[in-house]
């Protein structure tokens, strides 16, 4: 967001487009919702009667992932009805026995026991589940087998959960105190929330419950469940980052760390995947411009440049690489001569062929950086391929790797130099679930458009590392830009996908060429800016 002291109008903006999985239907619903306590509009989620990102009358929100770790593993001693726990006189609590009915398809329903601790569920007790549920039919490489069950601690799962309510008093708020106050409410996911109001106000929050871990418990290993390593509370919320109307007159935010090592508390969880690179590109773009339009802000949510080729250690690599074709140099001279002419500058574009080289060539590379496989990536198969740019590049560098290095980006240019990224490679695919996975129907419900960007650019493009064509699967599940100049008449959101479900409507899809065109829809709660309108009376 940026302050009206950086804008054209005088009048704050705000920008949001959250990166999540890509999905038909879409994940979100455009809505302008109207009550006696006033009127808001933006993005919901179906069956959710209130804004989740969006504006009222006087202020404005986004949301993005925190990405901090609100989860940990417990490994549990004892037997099967109790374990040893310090909080218990006798150093033994039983387990908690809850029992559900899962319906079998053409079959009989099967009642089945969860165990849970002080911590939460059992979660390894699923793996016995679904084998006395499935039989035979289950694969064996499902079936875990621990050394001690696993108890899961995670925020989502506590029981006093007032997030509903901070989201009702988002939606009601008119001052930045107000909407502060609701962030107190959230509980699950931890968010990094960013505002903007009428009086010139910008701001950013961290928001949801975060663990205060033992010392020594850093939650990134399984920890013993006896007591010693349990959670000490959260971290207050005056205490989560937070910043109010900057020097500097904007503030970005994109999934990147917010705090340095000197913050008070350990947040853990930040892998970093994108190395930053997409905040330091969107702080590029704000020190370099001024003043600042609601078109500005649309070119930075559209920005495909990524900074990962102007990381020097990519740039010393492909400096270093030798005994190539005259094609195949060609397409390295282009990548290390950034801005002399016939350069390229790291713009992942739709058609562009050196776009595919690259990111073809650093997808080899990746698979350099050791055994740790991308769990989100279900077509990798037995390969481990790794995003994160830093664990990549020191390892290249670290292993001085020269003939692999050569052979690699002789191969990335055979492979890319014909094909076209966000067309031949790169496609964004909208996929229908359950319709999908029932194959010849998803040619019927899936839909796919050109789409440029990857994990390192602002308009992010995340894709299937393991799968032949580079699948674009996640990126910007809905985009809002809010000028307070005129609420009404400049401000803009679109969801892709359309706003209905049904395979048979027209609104299934009608928004994805929009989307993908990088084009919006006005964001006006003005009575005749809808074509439609559900009026929810209550029953008498």
């Amino acid at each position: 967001m940026v302050a009206g002291a950086r804008t054209v109008s005088g009048f704050p903006l705000l920008a949001n487009d959250p990166h999540l999985t890509f999905r038909a239907p879409s994940i979100w619903n455009l809505v302008h919702l109207e009550s006696p306590d006033g009127s808001v509009i933006g993005a919901s989620l179906p069956g959710v009667p209130a804004v989740v990102i969006g504006r009222n009358e006087y202020l404005a929100w986004g949301i993005t992932n925190s990405g901090v770790d609100v989860q940990d593993l417990y490994a549990m001693e004892g037997n099967a009805t109790h374990y040893k726990h310090s909080s218990s006189p006798t150093g033994w609590l039983p387990y908690r026995i809850r029992r559900e009915t899962i319906q079998i398809k053409r079959g009989h329903p099967r009642e089945v026991a969860v165990r849970e601790s002080i911590y939460g569920p059992v979660v390894t007790d699923t793996d016995a589940t679904a084998k006395a549920l499935l039989g035979d039919d289950l694969k064996a490489e499902y079936v875990a087998a621990p050394a001690a069950p696993l108890s899961l601690r995670w925020v989502s799962l506590e029981r006093n959960d007032t997030t509903v309510m901070a989201i009702f008093a988002m939606n009601k708020a008119k001052t930045w105190e107000e909407f502060r106050d609701a962030q107190r409410l959230f509980v699950a996911p931890s968010s990094n929330v960013v505002f903007a109001a009428r009086d010139g106000t910008i701001a950013y929050t961290m928001n949801g419950k975060v663990p205060i871990r033992s010392r020594g418990h850093t939650g990134y290993m399984v920890a013993p469940g006896t007591g010693a390593y349990d959670w000490q509370g959260f971290i207050p919320p005056k205490h989560l980052p937070s910043v109010v109307n900057p020097e500097r007159g904007w503030l970005v935010t994109a999934n990147n760390r917010v705090v340095s090592d000197a913050y008070g508390y350990p947040l853990g969880g930040w892998r970093d995947d994108v190395s930053g690179y997409r905040a330091k590109r969107l702080t590029e773009l704000a020190n370099g411009t001024a003043p600042v339009s609601a078109a500005t802000m649309a070119a930075w949510q559209l920005d495909d440049t990524s900074l990962l080729l102007r990381d020097p250690r990519m740039q010393k690599i492909l400096g270093s690489i030798r005994n190539l074709d005259e094609r195949a140099e060609a397409f390295r001279r282009r990548m290390t001569n950034l801005d002399a002419a016939g350069g390229w500058d790291g713009t992942m574009a739709v058609g562009s062929e050196t776009a595919s080289v690259f990111q073809l060539f650093f997808r080899a590379l990746s698979a350099l950086a050791g055994p740790t496989l991308d769990l989100a990536d279900r077509d990798a198969g037995e390969q481990a391929y790794f995003r994160n740019p830093q664990v990549v590049l020191d390892r290249v560098e670290a292993e001085g790797v020269d003939t692999f290095v050569e052979t690699a980006f002789a191969e990335a240019v055979a492979e890319g130099s014909r094909k076209r990224w966000g067309r031949d490679l790169h496609t964004a695919t909208f996929e229908h679930a359950p319709l999908h996975q029932a194959g010849p129907l998803a040619c019927l419900a899936d839909r796919s458009v050109p789409h440029g960007g990857s994990f390192y650019t602002p308009n992010a493009g995340g894709f299937s590392m393991g799968s032949e064509k580079l699948w674009n699967t996640y990126g910007p599940s809905y985009r809002q830009i809010v000028d307070f100049a005129d609420l009404n008449g400049r401000s803009v959101f679109i969801n892709p996908m359309g706003q209905s479900g049904c395979l048979g409507s027209k609104k299934y899809d009608n928004l994805l060429p929009l989307w993908a065109a990088g084009e919006y829809l006005p964001m006006s709660m003005a009575r005749n800016a809808s074509s439609e309108q559900l009026v929810l009376k209550p029953v008498a």
